[in-house]
């Protein structure tokens, strides 16, 4: 009897395969260094060209394969790692599927070279689309290096949905970096496009942090260490004022693999709660060793995400160490031998508009509001209590001079009144014919700053003002790629920034628009760089996505007390706007009520 099913030949099972394994050039990467791992290597080295899509390279100094290895190797389900169900109980090893290499080989033209210690000659393989062309005895060095050409070169459909060069070489250096914190003790390399973007020597986990990210990491690290019967946990967690509004630096492993859980993920976040601010990301890089009898890793071919036996109990244990470790970095160390004096309190948020001549002698707008508070020394308190009590004294003639006259209800004069006031320092209330009308303080700048700085840009006559000592930017390399796409338009702002070494720019001027310190606007840059890698869609254009970016972290914050002056004036821009009703992000900047309305809350 004829039947319609049949068994799928070995290239189409390898291509389905290929499809849960391979999704894009990182995935191949992955999988290269993760061999390489397995295999011992002390050194790998990683070449890409094209980000990927042209050739992936990873060379390895490890135990090498003989010649019946390297043809089993490109078979299915063919691994050195396993042999029986209980050893996928009781995995280490990153890699034991087998499907890895057999599924690489079968979308792409894949040479392998390799030789052993011992062995005079080595082997080279060539593979395409799983289809062994050529093998050959070649002169190689001990381990194993393995050239992928042509990714995806027959599953066009494949191709065509991959990202641009810059999204993908992201995620390869993603990759790259997750396997580099969690073997530190192996000397790394990565070239993209005979650019050297890592050189990684080895060290302890806080050398290959500072190697990764920068020197200033150096001091923004707070130890984690917690040891239990169940489980060991170490690593480093960030200080709390170094928290970044984007999720790109956390870094979690379970006996030295890489996952992805949202539950010990929340549990990091939670051990900051009242320490950083909402939507606010704290570093961490932390490593979990335990029973692998006790998790499940082989639940999804990429082997990021895992299931625990108890993960509540993971949880509470992982919530209670990063606490701990929290705590004990935020004691304060006392000096006895001198005088107490009171920490010195966060800094408004400033506004990032040139004060007026009028509003100057207000106060508001100052830019000595952007200088440190002064700090109150012990014997400054009796010179404090009399300034309150005189600021008490007069403030309570302000108010009966003010509220003295009775109130005059001639008609006419009612709106004239009825000047711009604000509430709980976040929100301004004014007149308007048909009624009132409430304003969001931070939303409305936004789209003030966002109007502008795209008028400014189309008439190119924003200028840089120079800074007297140029600041240097270190940046990691995923911060630099994004520099790179983004500094040819930030320069039509007024940012003057130059190339200064490996992963470093130097900021030489700034817009003169902005009321602002060199190092607020540093940070400003990197908030604008770490939003922009989160790939949020913030505007049609490049050019709309920055302006809204920069908008975004420069406008005034709630929570600020504004001046008569300032009041008055955003309400003016504001309103003098192409599209005052909502920010850049579609929030809305005010909402009205008409009088008839009012009225009838009150005729109820």
């Amino acid at each position: 009897m004829k039947g319609n099913i049949k068994m799928l030949p070995d290239v189409v099972a390898n291509q389905i395969a290929a499809g849960e394994v391979v999704v894009r050039p990182a995935s191949a990467v992955k999988e290269l260094m993760e061999n390489s791992i397995d295999a011992l290597a002390t050194k790998i080295e990683v070449i890409i060209q094209d980000s990927g899509k042209t050739k992936i390279q990873v060379i390895d100094n490890g135990s090498g394969m003989s010649e019946m290895d390297a043809r089993m190797c490109l078979e299915r389900h063919a691994t050195s790692k396993i042999s029986t169900n209980e050893d996928l109980q009781k995995l280490f090893s990153l890699g034991f599927r087998g499907e890895a290499l057999p599924s690489i080989a079968s979308v792409s033209q894949l040479e392998l070279k390799t030789r052993q210690e011992g062995e005079e000659m080595g082997l080279r393989l060539e593979v395409h689309g799983s289809e062994v062309i050529k093998q050959e005895y070649c002169q190689a060095e001990i381990g194993t290096s393995i050239t992928i050409s042509n990714l995806f070169y027959n599953t066009p459909a494949r191709r065509k949905f991959l990202k641009s060069d810059t999204v993908e070489f992201k995620h390869i250096l993603d990759v790259f970096q997750n396997l580099a914190l969690a073997y530190p003790d192996i000397h790394l390399t990565l070239y993209h496009n005979d650019r050297l973007y890592h050189q990684l020597y080895p060290g302890n986990l806080k050398q290959r942090i500072v190697q990764i990210f920068g020197n200033p990491y150096e001091h923004r690290l707070i130890h984690v260490k917690e040891d239990t019967d169940y489980l060991k946990i170490t690593g480093f967690v960030g200080k709390p004022e170094n928290a970044k509004k984007s999720r790109g630096e956390q870094y979690l492993y379970i006996n030295n693999r890489y996952i992805k859980n949202f539950r010990l993920t929340l549990a990091v976040y939670q051990a900051y709660e009242k320490l950083i601010d909402d939507n606010s990301y704290p570093f961490f890089c932390l490593f979990l060793q335990m029973d692998p009898e006790k998790m499940d890793v082989n639940v999804h071919p990429t082997k990021q995400e895992i299931k625990l036996e108890d993960e509540n109990f993971v949880f509470n244990i992982m919530q209670s160490a990063v606490k701990h470790a929290l705590m004990q970095y935020s004691v304060p160390t006392i000096d006895f031998d001198q005088d107490p004096t009171f920490i010195r309190q966060p800094k408004p948020d400033s506004l990032t508009e040139r004060p007026s001549a009028s509003s100057s002698s207000s106060g508001g707008w100052d830019a000595d509001d952007l200088r440190p508070h002064k700090k109150w020394t012990t014997e400054s308190w009796d010179d404090f209590y009399d300034n309150v009590k005189k600021s008490g004294e007069e403030l309570e003639k302000k108010e009966q001079s003010e509220f003295a006259p009775p109130m005059n209800f001639i008609h006419g004069q009612a709106e004239d009144v009825f000047v711009p006031i604000q509430i709980k320092n976040s929100y301004i209330i004014s007149s308007i014919k048909s009624g009132i009308v409430i304003i969001d303080q931070k939303n409305a700048h936004q789209r003030i700053l966002y109007e502008r700085f795209l008028e400014q840009n189309e008439k190119q006559n924003l200028h840089g003002q120079s800074i007297l000592f140029p600041e240097v930017l270190h940046l990691s390399p995923s911060e630099a790629l994004a520099m790179e796409k983004i500094r040819p338009i930030i320069s039509g702002y007024g940012f003057v920034i130059e190339p200064f070494g490996k992963n470093a720019y130097v900021l030489q001027a700034m817009p003169d628009i902005l009321l602002l310190d060199t190092r607020e606007k540093l940070g400003i840059i990197h908030q604008v760089l770490d939003e922009f890698q989160e790939e949020r869609k913030l505007g049609p254009t490049l050019h709309e996505t920055i302006a809204a970016l920069l908008a975004k972290n420069m406008s005034i914050k709630r929570n600020r007390k504004l001046s008569s002056e300032e009041i008055k004036e955003l309400v003016h821009q504001l309103f003098a706007c192409k599209e005052p009703s909502v920010s850049p992000s579609g929030k809305k900047c005010f909402v009205t009520f008409k009088s008839e309305d009012l009225e009838k809350l009150f005729t109820q």
